[in-house]
């Protein structure tokens, strides 16, 4: 051990209490803090004693707390007079002790050398006394010796909620500062899985949390940085490890920190630089063997390595290491993205997927290198992979003006390429103007018909989507002519099924469903099973929005067995989804509960949060219709979380409201009227679809009252609070379809209430509820206690005797002779009969009571002219009689 390594035994001096630990590092006091989340490693600890070993070697990477482990672990086996501890990572400790010889317990710390250090200590050492050695690389095994490895810790939701990482920075946290308030779960996932659960990195951050804060932290991790402190306590621990390493293997480190995530060894190598396989391979070894990598599992039979993220933050990585990180991914992006279009489609998005960090560091390199004219072609192929291969990928505006300086100067083919494949992912999300500004700048660079092709493809689709069908088709067709070579066949044909599908919406069934089948035959010869499956996809969500709901069910059902096929798992998840919808609509709940249950169980992590939102909400919705409540509500708020991260106020708003809706089916109407305050405060502008959903729920909540009416005899007051929920049917029944997919649930949670509330009605002996079918006409019920407008909704008027007497009062002037106008003082003895007046307070009273009516929903259909008011001439008005 040489003779500045020194054993310290812990034994109290014979006349002093052990009240501290002065043998002992700094960073190991005090001894009663627990150790959290290594239960299995202590456990493991104690199996090996008890299978007969006397060394037990503990391996991990710069801060793992091996340490911690170490000493605990010492403590579990004997009491602290009995322990004996070893520095081996200072040179500051001096003096030698001679081991005393009840020693039964000796703890090795550091041991750059494991052989060294225990040749050194086992002939100090009784027979009888176990040593735990604590070292970055393994040992050749003396015999009694076992090795256990020490990783990060686990970032897995334990059962009190928090994983282990979390749950030590919460600790820390709160072992600095008792009195800050508690730190947010979320907060501290967050921050755990930012430094991948590392020990040491989790006690320097829960230190600085009452100070910084989570959200600087956070922001500091995202950006592959940490605070001052944390980096210095890292560094320190990093570099007692690097001091080990030869000069390549040390090199090869700095450069591996350009990696965002795992990565294989030939990426490895092209990274380290211009050496020999066999110089590369080895300082890999080396850096594996001192735990400074770690083994990741496995990809494509090959294994994936990754270096920690604390320790990368503390690295510097060499310039030319980004170049050459990012040559490789364009290179690798230029292969897989064409694979991802033919039979190992599943493969290249499962490469993406486990690439994104890396792709988007290549691009960000690529760009800020436009000098380069290998990296201004590799921007090109970085951007067509994130665009084809990995969903939710969007470029942000730095993105956007970064690559129009970047590509200013180059080939116009290069531009026209990056341009369509920004253009195409901005699309996708609905970012319309910027995805046009981009076909647009394509269009004017594209130096061949295929490039113009695309760009017109992509400004037509754009123009649909804003609702202008006509100048859509037209660019359709332009797109189409551009693209009439074979070599274009795949943009041909998603061209022409754009174009059939901005039809079928216009109305041109026949004409839309002919020019999808072309572009799918085209998509077929030219092997694209993605582009078919997807195309088939959207030729049946063509015909569910028409109402078509089998033949859509046929359709998506032949496009999920391609994507299966394809092993493509993000277009089987929206599939799936809309599988899930038009089951809704067919009445099959339990079908539609095993789509959205199997996309949330295998897919969840390859869609994104608005597909992710709607499976949660579709599945809520169907275990609502099934009178599953507890179920429903946990997905809803499931759903309400998703829209929560996705700051989205509007889909907020929804799962409010459909939670209200539940509260109310549950027997908790206070509840769900103050859930649906809270929705409309959420919105409170909200767009026409979100308006119409919560119009139907609103009459859901309100319809919450019949079973008190019913049990107070009030069959009529129950009956006329049918009649409102039915007419906010039929009105919601001219605004949406299955097209709006939430209005439609919401709807078919209203008719199921209301047909529970007309048969309870009925069995109450008030006889069948008369409904009208839906018309055009004014609908006055007999005695005017309630009115079916044209729009379809109910008005009751049970509670107001005076609208109801001027109501029919109009109403039997319109029946004699349309047009028929009441003056000031035939209104008067219609509402007030012989009461005496004087003439302004008779004026004002009539005004007031006439405007009551149009605020009741008369507004467009009550006229004023110079000598009264009168209802429309051209209003139909149906008045209908007491049996």
């Amino acid at each position: 051990m040489g003779a500045s390594q020194t054993l310290y035994s812990l034994a109290p001096a014979p006349t002093a209490a052990m009240t501290d630990l002065h043998a002992l590092p700094p960073r190991l006091h005090p001894l009663a803090r627990p150790l959290l989340g290594r239960a299995s490693e202590r456990a493991a600890c104690a199996q090996a004693w008890r299978d007969g070993a006397r060394i037990l070697l503990l391996v991990g990477p710069p801060g793992a707390g091996t340490s911690a482990l170490a000493l605990r672990a010492a403590l579990d086996l004997a009491p602290i007079e009995a322990l004996c501890w070893a520095d081996l990572s200072s040179d500051g400790w001096a003096a030698e002790l001679r081991l005393p010889t009840d020693a039964q317990v000796v703890v090795l710390d550091g041991a750059d050398d494991p052989d060294a250090a225990l040749r050194g200590a086992l002939p100090l050492t009784p027979p009888a006394c176990r040593i735990i050695l604590t070292s970055r690389r393994v040992t050749t095994p003396p015999p009694g010796l076992c090795t256990l490895p020490v990783h990060p810790l686990s970032l897995s939701p334990q059962g009190d909620g928090l994983s282990p990482a979390a749950a030590l920075l919460v600790a820390e946290a709160q072992r600095r500062c008792p009195t800050a308030p508690p730190l947010p779960p979320t907060a501290a996932e967050a921050l755990a899985r930012g430094v991948d659960g590392l020990p040491l990195a989790l006690v320097e951050l829960g230190a600085r949390l009452s100070v910084m804060g989570p959200g600087p932290l956070l922001e500091r991790l995202r950006a592959g940085r940490l605070d001052a402190l944390s980096a210095a306590r890292i560094a320190q621990a990093l570099d007692r490890s690097r001091r080990t390493l030869s000069p390549h293997a040390r090199s090869s480190l700095d450069a591996l920190s350009v990696f965002e995530g795992p990565f294989v060894a030939d990426a490895a190598m092209a990274v380290i630089g211009e050496v020999t396989e066999a110089v590369g391979l080895g300082a890999l070894e080396e850096l594996l063997e001192g735990s400074l990598l770690a083994r990741r599992g496995d990809a494509d039979g090959a294994s994936l390595l990754a270096l920690l993220r604390p320790l990368r933050c503390v690295l510097e990585t060499p310039p030319e290491a980004r170049e050459r990180h990012a040559r490789w991914f364009a290179d690798q992006a230029r292969r897989w993205v064409s694979e991802a279009r033919g039979a190992r489609a599943a493969d290249a998005r499962a490469w993406a997927g486990r690439a994104r960090a890396d792709l988007c560091a290549a691009l960000d390199t690529a760009l800020s290198r436009s000098h380069d004219a290998t990296l201004q072609a590799a921007a090109a192929e970085l951007v067509e992979a994130l665009q084809v291969m990995v969903p939710g990928w969007l470029p942000g505006s730095d993105l956007l003006a970064r690559a129009s300086r970047a590509l200013a100067d180059a080939p116009p083919a290069l531009r026209a390429r990056v341009d369509l494949a920004l253009g195409d992912r901005l699309l996708v999300a609905g970012r319309l103007d910027q995805a046009e500004a981009l076909y647009d700048s394509a269009l004017q660079a594209a130096p061949d018909a295929g490039l113009v092709g695309r760009a017109r493809t992509g400004r037509a689709a754009a123009l649909a989507m804003r609702g202008h069908t006509a100048e859509a088709l037209a660019e359709y067709s332009r797109a189409i002519e551009a693209l009439s070579t074979p070599v274009t066949l795949i943009w041909r044909g998603r061209a022409l099924a754009w174009k059939g599908l901005a039809l079928l919406d216009a109305g041109d069934v026949e004409a839309g469903a002919a020019l999808v089948r072309r572009g799918l035959t085209d998509l077929e010869r030219a092997d694209d099973q993605v582009g078919v499956a997807v195309h088939e996809a959207n030729l049946g969500l063509a015909f569910f929005r028409q109402g078509a709901f089998e033949p859509a069910r046929r359709l998506l059902e032949r496009a999920l067995r391609r994507a299966e096929a394809t092993g493509d798992l993000r277009f089987q998840a929206a599939i799936l989804s809309n599988l899930g919808g038009v089951d809704q609509c067919l009445g099959r709940y339990e079908a539609a509960t095993d789509a959205y249950r199997r996309v949330s169980a295998a897919m969840d992590h390859v869609i994104d949060a608005r597909l992710r939102y709607a499976v949660q909400l579709g599945h809520a919705t169907a275990l609502h219709a099934q009178g599953r409540p507890e179920a429903a509500r946990a997905h809803y708020e499931q759903a309400r979380r998703v829209a929560w991260a996705l700051a989205d106020p509007h889909r907020e708003s929804e799962c409010e409201g459909f939670l209200a809706a539940l509260a109310v089916a549950t027997g908790l109407p206070a509840e769900g009227a103050s859930r649906l305050e809270r929705a409309r405060a959420l919105a409170p502008s909200p767009p026409a679809r979100l308006e119409v959903t919560l119009a139907l729920l609103d009459a859901l909540v309100r319809l919450a009252g019949w079973r008190d009416l019913l049990q107070a005899g009030e069959l009529t007051a129950a009956a006329g609070s049918i009649r409102e929920a039915r007419g906010q049917l039929r009105a919601s029944a001219r605004q949406v379809g299955p097209a709006v997919m939430s209005a439609w649930r919401a709807a078919r949670l209203l008719e199921h209430a209301c047909a529970q509330a007309e048969a309870a009605l009925e069995a109450a002996g008030a006889g069948p509820l008369e409904i009208p079918d839906a018309t055009d006409a004014l609908i006055v019920e007999p005695g005017a206690v309630g009115i079916w407008l044209p729009a379809g909704a109910y008005v009751d008027l049970r509670r107001s005797r005076l609208k109801r007497r001027l109501l029919l009062a109009l109403v039997e002037a319109h029946l004699a002779r349309p047009g028929t106008t009441l003056d000031l003082d035939a209104l008067w003895q219609a509402g007030w009969g012989d009461e005496v007046a004087l003439g302004a307070a008779r004026r004002n009273r009539v005004y007031v009571a006439v405007s009551s009516l149009r605020t009741a929903g008369l507004e467009a259909l009550l006229q004023t002219t110079p000598e009264g008011y009168r209802l429309a001439p051209e209003l139909a008005v149906v008045l209908r009689r007491a049996p």
